[in-house]
Formats: structure tokens, sequence, C-alpha cells
């Protein structure tokens, strides 16, 4: 009989890969660093299946990236371990916690509250997970929820609510309110701590991030670079503006 193979998920929460990356940064920084090295950091002995499942369980988190056969410390990793403001760090646990795949599906399939685990566990069974698999993937799921609700002021639901899809974006309260889905853009302030004029930010629906603004100083243009990498989190990564259609025809001529 075939072995079932479960969806890939992390072996760990969010909570737990944000201190191991901590551990790596801070013996590597931003250095290329293989994983026999990436390993011992986090406190294995070596290569290992334990070692092997925590460095992919950073991997899905979009805290480690991968160069070839050699890792670097993320972007993302840097925004929650080192963060500019509350801001930026609720914004990257935010987006951090819905870039494992798995993790994105439950919280597109159970809007609203979370279920109980019950239900997770059904839901689970009927994707083809092996029975051992179920309870870590479940821990690690719902660990991660709590860290996300605890370290951002935003509830479970509010959380789910906010991702219909992965291009409904999670957003941060304070100067960045949580987008709530609905058909017409979502808009909002962002207050910089110079006193300079207010950012109109507006969320839109269907993906994308508008900002519009005036910058009066040097300092208010440090300012705005670092609200638009706090919303940099917020958008899907590889995202790309499509030339118009006009455009496209030109290319193919």
């Amino acid at each position: 009989m075939a072995r079932v193979r479960s969806p890939n998920y992390p072996s760990m929460s969010l909570g737990d890969a944000v201190v191991k990356v901590a551990q790596i940064f801070g013996a590597e920084h931003r250095h290329p660093t293989p994983r026999e090295v990436v390993a011992k950091h986090m406190g294995y002995s070596g290569v290992n299946g334990a070692s092997l499942g925590a460095i992919s369980a950073l991997v899905k988190f979009g805290l480690l990236d991968q160069e070839g056969s050699d890792y670097r410390v993320s972007d993302l990793a840097i925004a929650l371990t080192h963060p500019q403001s509350p801001e930026e760090k609720a914004g990257a646990l935010n987006a951090a916690a819905s870039k494992p795949a798995l993790f994105a599906e439950l919280l597109t399939q159970f809007k609203g509250k979370l279920p109980s685990d019950e239900n997770l566990r059904a839901y689970l069974i009927r994707r083809g997970f092996n029975q051992s698999a179920l309870n870590g993937c479940i821990n690690a799921f719902r660990e991660t929820m709590k860290l996300v609700s605890a370290e951002s002021g935003i509830s479970s639901s509010e959380i789910m609510a906010a991702m219909p899809s992965r291009a409904a974006h999670t957003q941060t309260r304070g100067p960045l309110e949580l987008l709530e889905p609905s058909g017409a853009t979502h808009r909002t302030q962002y207050h910089p701590a110079s006193g300079a004029p207010p950012y109109r930010v507006s969320f839109i629906p269907n993906g994308g991030v508008e900002v519009s603004g005036l910058l009066t100083s040097q300092k208010s243009a440090d300012e705005f670079i670092r609200a638009i990498t706090a919303l940099k989190l917020l958008l899907r990564p590889g995202d790309s503006a499509q030339p118009p259609a006009a455009e496209q025809g030109d290319e193919s001529n």
C-alpha cells in the first residue's frame, strides 16, 4: 500500500520560526550560508530530518531565501526581527503568517472565527493528510494565528476576514487600518511622526496599494520610504505591472 503523503506545511509555528531566523541573523547577518551551517546556528547537530524540517519551515514563512544550495535571511525576516516601527512588525507578521500555501488555504476556507480542531482535522484528512501529521499541522497553524493576533491586536476573525484570497492584504492597526473586504476601495491615512501632511493610502480589493502624499523635507521623504517598505510586505511576491494590451500587441510584431 502506498504511503499517504501530506500536503506541505511548516513543521513549526511562526513564533518558533522567528526565534530560529534571529539566531541565524545574529551569526551570519545577510550572508549566503550553507544549510549545514544554518542548521548549527539553529541549535541542531547537523543536517538531519529535524533541521531540514526547520529550514523548510523558515522558507515557507518567507524568512529564508534560497540561493542555489545556500540560504540568506530575507527582507521579511529583518522586518520581523528588527522592525522600524510596531506597524512594520505587525504587517510583517501578517505577511509571514499567510505565506505558507496551506495556511493561506485554511484562512480562505474558514472565514470568520477559528474553527475547532475537529473541524480542521476533518478538512485536512479530506486534503490527503496522514493521520500522524494532523496534530503538528493544526498546532503550527493555531499558534501562528495566536501570535499574529497578540502582536498586532487583530483578532483571528479579522485576519481571516481580510483574506478572501491571496490578493487580500492583512493590514495593521494604527496608521494603516485593517482592510475590511468590500466591493469598494478602502482608503485610510498614514500620519508621519514628523508632523508632515498625511499620506493617502488606498487598498484595492482585487490587489494593489495606491499611495499619494506631499513631501516637504528630507525627513518626510525618509518616513515615506519607510512607509512604502512596510506596505511592500502586504503585496503578493512577484507581482509586476502588466503592459497595456496595445503594447503587448506591439511587442509581438
